[in-house]
């Protein structure tokens, strides 16, 4: 079940099995917005998209082992160093499922 930001970005992902993924830019945003909202990101998953298939990138992974007042930031900062690559990110957060 996707959670209800997942479903706010829903026209600019990608749902792929039980993973939505978004490029860069808008992972960015999601994030953002997240901020905004008061939900906790954890971090974010790199994946390369092979049409309807993805396949992990450990090197363009980041997560934080506990919550903190910086995760939004220092998520954002690791997205804008990827903005020129072809990875789409799944951000990871404490939002229940819608």
């Amino acid at each position: 079940m996707p959670t209800k930001t997942e479903l706010e970005f829903s026209d600019e992902g990608v749902q792929v099995g039980s993973v939505f993924i978004m490029n860069p830019s808008v992972a960015i945003r999601f994030v953002e917005h997240c901020q905004e909202s008061g939900i906790t990101v954890f971090g974010v998953e790199g994946f390369l998209r092979f049409g309807d298939q993805i396949q992990p990138q450990q090197e363009h992974s980041c997560d934080y082992e506990s919550p903190s007042d910086d995760g939004h930031s220092l998520t954002i900062g690791f997205l804008k160093d990827r903005l020129e690559t072809n990875v789409w990110f799944e951000v990871v957060t404490d939002e229940p499922a819608d």
